[in-house]
């Protein structure tokens, strides 16, 4: 019986020049297809987180200035500016000038605001008087809030002022007032208050006020001396300032709030800010009603604002997509229908954020 042989014939010519030219034809659309794919997706996600960052940050903005707008000179039960009394040298320190408790200045020409009162610059009385660090930028609106510090219950004094002025309190929140004096405090019940600087305070809440001479403003007397009583109110007053300035750090335009007198520099609210406008809604025939919105060069009795309008124009980072639209665009930022800022031609998005806010301490 003959064994049956089985050849194997293998080619040993391999894939030919044609062959090897179509595969890498292939191969090469192939990457260059999941390449795009890659590079969309991955722009897609960048802008999309770009844009999600703009939306957070403005929803942020907008929650934050409205608290801040809506407490605007809030004095405890009182209700009236006109019953606060200020013992201290400068009755209108800027500071604690209740009379005023939403204050604005409107961005004017280059390097300028302006109030009611007429044009001022970052060395005039109006701005010194902030002393604002860092300095403001120009064509974005300075708003001024005057309010009390929060620090949970009210200091509440447990006996009646002595001949002197001097009381105490039923407890001293911890670290917030100096033993050597210098802080501004106001004390209040239901029908008046008084403005004054501490010339001391102990740890046992007594708190000690008097003519000062080293102390700045320091107080002209001592007035209403014993004339609240168990039961009365001590609040620290506070102004915070909002504008824009270019962040120390990231050379990036911000929106800051400057807290006085307490601070001597701004804390960073929202970075990428590019525009803040703010108008006001004043009340013109004492109806209590808003008749109308205006700047802050326009505004001649600041008691009679009974809400806020404000915008913020946000910006997201640099897009480094050399394909992203460049925006050339104009935003109004006020809403009053001109043009507040017009975007540089660079491939940012921006997008303008507003809100409406009435003072609750003067609707009735």
């Amino acid at each position: 019986m003959k064994k049956e042989v089985v050849r194997v014939w293998k080619s040993r010519s391999g894939i030919t020049l044609v062959e090897l030219l179509v595969t890498l034809a292939v191969a090469m659309l192939l990457g260059t297809g999941i390449y795009q794919v890659f590079a969309g997706t991955v722009r897609s996600y960048s802008t999309n987180e770009a844009l999600a960052r703009l939306q957070e940050d403005g929803r942020m903005a907008l929650a934050f200035l409205r608290s801040e707008i809506q407490g605007a000179g809030y004095l405890g039960c009182l209700s009236d500016p006109d019953t606060v009394e200020s013992g201290l040298n400068n009755p209108d320190f800027f500071a604690v000038n209740f009379t005023r408790g939403i204050y604005g200045l409107e961005a004017s020409a280059e390097n300028t605001w302006r109030d009611s009162a007429g044009e001022v610059s970052p060395t005039a009385t109006g701005l010194n008087a902030m002393a604002l660090d860092p300095p403001p930028l120009t064509g974005s609106d300075i708003l001024v809030i005057r309010g009390m510090l929060p620090i949970g219950q009210p200091m509440t004094l447990t006996g009646s002022m002595d001949s002197d002025g001097n009381f105490t309190v039923d407890s001293l929140p911890e670290g917030l007032l100096q033993e050597d004096g210098g802080d501004i405090l106001m004390v209040a019940d239901c029908h008046t208050a008084v403005i004054f600087q501490t010339t001391s305070c102990s740890d046992t809440g007594v708190i000690a006020r008097g003519p000062t001479s080293d102390l700045v403003p320091g107080n002209a007397s001592v007035p209403l001396a014993g004339g609240f009583s168990t039961g009365a109110e001590v609040f620290v007053p506070q102004t915070q300032i909002f504008y824009v300035a270019n962040d120390p750090i990231t050379n990036i335009p911000s929106l800051f709030s400057m807290s006085r007198p307490t601070r001597s520099l701004a804390d960073l609210v929202i970075s990428g800010v590019d525009n803040f406008q703010v108008r006001y809604g004043v009340d013109t025939n004492g109806d209590g009603m808003v008749n109308g919105y205006v700047n802050a060069n326009a505004v001649t009795d600041w008691g009679r604002v009974l809400s806020v309008r404000f915008g913020l124009l946000l910006r997201t980072p640099l897009i480094s997509d050399p394909n992203a639209p460049a925006d050339a665009g104009t935003y109004d930022v006020s809403g009053n229908g001109a043009t507040d800022f017009t975007a540089p031609g660079d491939r940012r998005m921006r997008m303008v954020f507003s809100g409406t806010v009435g003072l609750r301490n003067r609707i009735r």
